[in-house]
């Protein structure tokens, strides 16, 4: 009995220790009755294909006057992407939301943005440069470029136009070159003897060298483009003026904005990784792109890494993206971003090197299969007399549930996303 009772403790502190994410799974906590109650109250089942928008009605009374709405997932999982166009679907035709806001870089999201619109038909093999740079990412999947195909689809049927739109860095900085390639060889021609042509050369010279690599390069080409790439942009924002003539007005701010983004991205990878840099550059871009389309108003909605999507951080001295537009009032008020949290039970992910499911269980730490066995429910928590109000169920920070989110999403028995099939 004894040998039995040390093994069981040497696996807890093991399990302890190592951080292992299957404690939870062990440890998971119940709602008692009058919590359990109130979930089942107020919650909805979804719809788990593209285009079923049921259930989200129980987010009517809580999207008015609101200028960001924020999904939070955990990468990877093949649901996620049914829930990021069934919600902006909702919100467009419900609420006018005509601004989708990508967890991507500038330059990546413009060039979605023009394939959504048709813009890129015309161009061979061009999806498979744009998914190829993606490998060794969570974006490199089937599902990713399924969801591209269906917002261009829905964009064609849509009476009311929207735009695509990313305010993250360019982690593929090839592919925000292309977008800079795409826009100054769309409509413009030069002469040799503009101002402009040598460094428009540059920019051509170098796209055509990753097109012809298919933009899938090996480390050492990586680094000789790399430097190849610093330098064309440093000419680009030593003078961007020369290209103010030229380009149409939005071309114009796309064409800087792209750069300085592409010089902003190196910044952040530096010798390390530096995820406050990276965190601060997605509000202050985001702050850009808010203030070039303020003149209509406009209502964003994205889904984000789940991190960058809670009104208060989990973490200690981190602040994240929304947070940081609440601390800062960019809207002006306090009750202007609504976010929701996706949670998983017996649901995959996947591994980014090597594309093995990775399993997401219980990762909330309570028996929420207890109150729902469908594949998808969504939750109100900010109800009144809800009491997620008044207690802190999920988080290890300080507050209470909704102090981070107003609702969150269950995801039951996803499977992880495909790996990207490069078929046309």
């Amino acid at each position: 009995m004894k040998k039995l009772y040390f093994l069981f403790v040497i696996i807890f502190f093991t399990l302890l220790t190592t951080g292992c994410t299957n404690l939870n799974f062990i440890f998971l906590k119940s709602f008692n009755n009058s919590e359990s109650y109130y979930l089942k109250n107020n919650s909805e089942n979804l719809g788990t294909s593209f285009g079923d928008i049921s259930g989200l009605d129980i987010l009517y009374d809580d999207i008015s006057g609101k200028s960001l709405i924020l999904t939070g997932e955990n990468h990877g999982t093949e649901l996620n992407y049914i829930i990021k166009f069934n919600m902006f679907k909702y919100l467009h035709e419900n609420f006018g939301v005509n601004y989708y806001l990508d967890e991507s870089g500038i330059g990546s999201a413009y060039l979605i943005n023009m394939y959504i619109k048709g813009k890129l038909d015309s161009i061979p093999n061009f999806r498979s440069y744009f998914m190829t740079p993606l490998k060794g990412t969570y974006n490199y999947t089937q599902e990713n470029f399924d969801f591209f195909d269906m917002m261009k689809k829905y964009y064609k049927s849509s009476q009311v136009k929207f735009e695509y739109i990313g305010s993250d860095i360019d982690h593929q900085t090839e592919t925000a070159l292309y977008a800079m390639y795409f826009i100054i060889n769309n409509n413009y021609k030069y002469s040799q003897d503009t101002p402009e042509y040598s460094v428009v050369s540059e920019i051509n010279n170098l796209i055509i060298s990753y097109m012809q690599d298919s933009f899938d390069i090996n480390p050492e080409k990586s680094r000789e483009y790399s430097l190849k790439q610093k330098t064309v942009i440093e000419k680009i924002l030593a003078s961007p003026d020369i290209f103010r003539n030229i380009l149409s007005e939005n071309d114009y701010f796309y064409f800087k904005l792209i750069a300085q983004n592409i010089s902003d991205t190196y910044d952040v990878y530096g010798k390390e990784f530096d995820d406050k840099l990276r965190e601060d550059l997605i509000y202050n871009n985001f702050r850009k792109v808010y203030s070039y389309y303020s003149s209509d108003n406009p209502v964003f909605y994205g889904q984000w890494g789940s991190f960058h999507t809670t009104l208060k951080s989990v973490y200690e001295n981190d602040t994240n993206f929304a947070e940081k537009i609440l601390s800062e009032n960019f809207f002006g008020t306090d009750n202007s971003v609504l976010s929701i949290i996706i949670f998983y039970n017996n649901s995959y992910s996947f591994d980014k090197n090597n594309y093995n499911k990775v399993l997401i269980s219980n990762d909330s730490g309570y028996k929420i299969q207890k109150i729902t066995r469908e594949k998808m429910t969504i939750f109100r928590l900010n109800e009144k007399n809800s009491p997620f109000l008044r207690k802190n169920y999920f988080n290890t920070g300080s507050g209470f549930s909704t102090d981070y989110y107003q609702y969150f999403i269950f995801i039951q028995n996803s499977e992880n996303a495909s790996p990207f099939q490069n078929k046309f």
